[in-house]
């Protein structure tokens, strides 16, 4: 739980306990819908033994880069539990309609325009985005996968960086929220193709 893992959580996922809560509230049904449709093991991750809070701590650890060596301990279950509530979470993430990100409409383009403008010393009015892209590092994706993609794994290689990945493309709006993300894209592709070929 939240209060159990305290500072714990606000230092290693940059989320105060208010936001953590109410993450919380989103996602805790569909957390527990889904291992209470899971076999899981009843001595090592049984749906009642863990609390969805705690998952989802668990979860925004892993995400926020923590080792899972680290989470299990500090968290008190398996390294298994572990890895079942990260895609737990990712599941339920994926399923849950108020956590989507969403290009804004015209309506609210004008209003974002407006608080970019307000924040501009330059008086910008036609600004509805701040853009940025990174290169999620992978490991070197099998030569099955990328049959499935039906793409060559030379593709997901960053010869800047000399990494594995896919590239990120990510807007924010002027109060600092993300309002749309994409990462279609091998780590190959160039940050203007990446955005240019999207369809919004």
């Amino acid at each position: 739980m939240y209060s159990d893992a305290g500072c714990y959580g606000e230092r290693n996922f940059c989320m105060d306990r208010l936001t953590f809560e109410q993450l919380h509230d989103i996602l805790r049904t569909k957390v527990q819908e889904i291992f209470a449709m899971s076999s899981a093991d009843i001595s090592n991750d049984h749906p009642n033994r863990i609390d969805s809070s705690l998952r989802l701590s668990a979860a925004l650890s892993f995400f926020a880069g923590g080792s899972y060596l680290d989470i299990f301990t500090d968290h008190r279950m398996s390294v298994g539990a572990v890895y079942n509530s990260v895609w737990a979470v990712v599941d339920a993430v994926n399923s849950s309609p108020d956590l989507d990100i969403k290009f804004p409409d015209h309506d609210e383009q004008i209003k974002i325009a407006q608080g970019f403008k307000n924040k501009s010393g330059a008086g910008f009015d036609v600004c509805i985005g701040c853009l940025d892209g990174m290169l999620i590092w992978t490991d070197k994706l099998s030569k099955t996968y990328c049959k499935e993609a039906k793409i060559g794994d030379k593709a997901f290689f960053c010869g800047r960086k000399s990494k594995f990945g896919l590239n990120l493309q990510a807007l924010c709006d002027d109060k600092l929220r993300f309002r749309w993300a994409d990462v279609r894209f091998p780590a190959s592709a160039s940050d203007y193709i990446a955005w240019t070929t999207i369809d919004f």
